[in-house]
């Protein structure tokens, strides 16, 4: 009996919040992104970003190679966290999404998404996606980013009241909702990501393990025993800065594994999540 090869893996990309420390970030995906050699968003299959990691999640889903994504926060994010009073802090990232996003909305992505806010009434997450697969509930009525632009999504994740002005997004049905910044329910994505994969996309979560390293190195947690790439043995050698948090599921009862890779702005920061009924709503 001839062995199957092993399949690729299924790659889930958390982007962290943290202002503009998110050029921690940016320095950790230009390794990534080098040795993939190719735009992320075709090296990962789901991104996930919460607030400054939505930023960069956002445009890494529309096809932006890293070395661009710096060039933008050197000039535009510098100038937004740079302004002191909440108005005028807004206004410049209002313009900035505006400026780079235009009117695009998430039928745009070239891969899936999620970018994560929360909502203002009652503190639950909204998390703007990109397709029904990812649904927890409301397939048949699922509406890529609720309808909403990314411009809007983005600036959503990214108002960190008081600092900023909650912003008011209009979903594609008229409704109004009052949005603030991701980082108040998960300025660590990973667990909405991998509820993604493991729920909504199907993949078992007996088969989901992981672990986080403290310096922003790598700390490897596939056991899946599928067939490293190049990618796969750099990042487990630690020579590129990230994080894994995950490893493999299984979909139609064939082993499939999942590799979750988390790029935290802080170095030393270690946070626990706990998942909130919201996310099934979202």
């Amino acid at each position: 009996m001839t062995d199957l090869p092993s399949p690729r893996p299924y790659r889930v990309l958390s982007l962290d919040g943290g202002g503009a420390k998110g050029f921690y970030t940016l320095g950790a995906l230009k390794e990534i992104e080098a040795v993939a050699g190719r735009p992320l968003c075709e090296t990962f299959n789901l991104i996930y970003g919460t607030s400054t990691g939505a930023i960069i999640a956002a445009l890494l889903g529309l096809g932006s190679r890293v070395e661009e994504i710096e060039s933008l926060y050197r000039l535009r994010v510098v100038e937004v966290m740079g302004e002191i009073l909440p108005r005028r802090k807004t206004a410049a990232l209002e313009a900035l999404a505006q400026d780079v996003f235009g009117e695009r909305r998430f039928d745009a992505f070239k891969t899936d998404m999620g970018i994560v806010g929360t909502r203002w009434d009652d503190d639950r997450p909204i998390i703007f996606k990109t397709n029904a697969g990812q649904a927890f509930t409301g397939v048949g009525s699922f509406e890529p980013g609720f309808g909403c632009t990314i411009a809007d999504a983005v600036v959503g994740s990214c108002s960190a009241y008081p600092f900023f002005l909650k912003k008011m997004v209009t979903t594609g049905r008229g409704d109004r909702i009052e949005v603030r910044d991701g980082g108040f329910v998960a300025n660590n994505p990973t667990l909405y990501a991998v509820a993604d994969a493991v729920e909504s996309l199907g993949h078992d979560r007996e088969n989901l393990s992981g672990r986080q390293s403290r310096r922003g190195r790598i700390s490897r947690a596939d056991t899946s025993g599928h067939q490293r790439t190049e990618m796969d043995q750099q990042m487990a050698d630690g020579k590129i800065l990230a994080e894994t948090v995950g490893d493999q599921h299984a979909v139609d009862g064939a082993a499939k594994p999942c590799v979750v890779w988390r790029c935290a702005p802080y170095p030393y920061q270690r946070e626990v999540h706990t998942a909130r009924d919201g996310n099934r709503h979202a």
